[in-house]
């Protein structure tokens, strides 16, 4: 195919995670003092800031949704996620003169006022009437692309360490942006405090063969290093489960802008996600577009001037972090619920039935307790269980 998968695509992680919704002024207090413990990480040299685009996907009854609402602490998110970066990182971002400041000024989001598209902060998307969408404002995206590199040979985007970025694939420049041919696919499940996330990258262009119930372990095997393959195995075969019982569509799509602090990804990564904009879903997504940049994506059904502080880590926090957060309150907060249930604003969904069910578990389950599994034949799924769950949930 031409295609490989950058190192340490295929993972399993497991670890305890808390959010807290932030202002401008108090982000600047906390980054401080983190920035003294830890270093702020660069996926890319030169690249201070990821662009992440997230696309959720749900039943046609929005099943995962309505757990999700009901059950924070026990529910599971199917996603795809993409990652992009600015071209040329000094000019600052094509849509800074749109809808968000730039690094030099203050726009009216970040100064407090409403805009076209409604309340602009986390809390204020939940009122208000919603504007935009995606029907228009979309470039051409094609011919404009640039090949600009790959890997290593990609300067200056040498690679500081994969996650993001792949090893040798190619990073393509286009409406200011560098995009890269693949995405992650990700199954992330809460339980008992903890998060488990498995994900996988795949093609862009073979996206729809994957939720459209097709067998792509071949495509799989091809692209990813070889030493993955064993968490490849349980990410894809728990996946392959859930879309076999649960077809599923894109339900909404948010985009943001993500700094990061972590030495290891393994142990505590503090992540600060601003810019955040929810979009409408685009069927297809790849179909005609090479990239979810937030140009491609059009208007947004809203913003918000507010930022989410992400915490990740297999244990306690050290006590430096304890100390910066005793202001703060940890809070329940989802892009997943919040971009859905904004898109769902004018239409009555019905609670969630028990009595339908009558072993009282939720029409998903995050249910079993293994995280390893049996593996993969000839693109067949056998064996693991879906981990995660706390014994009242769903089965795979």
């Amino acid at each position: 195919m031409g295609l490989s998968a950058p190192l340490g695509s295929a993972r399993l992680f497991e670890r305890r995670e808390e959010k807290y919704e932030i202002d401008r002024a108090s982000r600047r207090v906390l980054e401080a003092a983190i920035a003294e413990r830890l270093p702020r990480f660069n996926y890319l040299q030169g690249q201070p800031y990821t662009f992440v685009t997230t696309a959720y996907f749900d039943t046609s009854d929005r099943d995962f949704y309505r757990w999700a609402e009901a059950h924070y602490e026990d529910n599971v998110k199917i996603r795809v996620k993409e990652y992009y970066y600015l071209a040329h990182p000094e000019r600052g971002s094509p849509q800074d003169d749109k809808s968000f400041p730039d690094e030099k000024g203050r726009s009216s989001l970040e100064m407090g006022a409403s805009t076209e598209n409604g309340p602009s902060d986390m809390r204020g998307l939940e009122k208000g009437a919603a504007a935009g969408g995606n029907g228009t404002g979309k470039p051409a995206i094609g011919s404009a692309a640039r090949l600009v590199g790959r890997g290593a040979h990609a300067a200056p985007w040498e690679p500081a360490q994969w996650e993001a970025s792949p090893k040798d694939l190619a990073l393509r420049e286009e409406g200011g942006f560098l995009t890269f041919d693949h995405c992650f696919v990700e199954l992330k499940q809460r339980a008992n405090g903890s998060v488990v996330k498995k994900r996988f990258a795949f093609p862009k262009a073979q996206l729809s063969h994957l939720f459209g119930g097709q067998d792509v372990w071949q495509i799989l095997l091809e692209i990813t290093p070889p030493s993955e393959l064993g968490p490849l195995r349980v990410a894809y075969g728990d996946l392959r489960r859930y879309l076999a019982r649960y077809p599923v569509e894109v339900t909404s799509i948010v985009n943001y802008r993500r700094t990061v602090y972590q030495r290891d990804e393994s142990d505590l990564r503090i992540t600060f996600d601003d810019r955040i904009a929810i979009y409408t879903p685009i069927a297809g997504l790849y179909g005609e577009r090479r990239a979810l940049t937030a140009e491609a994506l059009g208007r947004p059904l809203r913003t918000s001037e507010r930022v989410i502080l992400e915490i990740k880590c297999p244990g306690e926090y050290p006590d430096w972090l304890k100390g910066s957060l005793r202001p703060h309150s940890a809070e329940r907060l989802s892009k997943f619920t919040t971009s859905v249930r904004l898109i769902l604003s004018d239409t009555a969904w019905p609670a969630i039935d028990r009595n339908a069910n009558p072993e009282g578990k939720a029409p998903l389950d995050a249910g079993g307790t293994s995280t390893r599994g049996g593996g993969v034949s000839g693109g067949g799924v056998a064996g693991s269980t879906v981990p995660g769950g706390n014994g009242t949930g769903p089965k795979s």
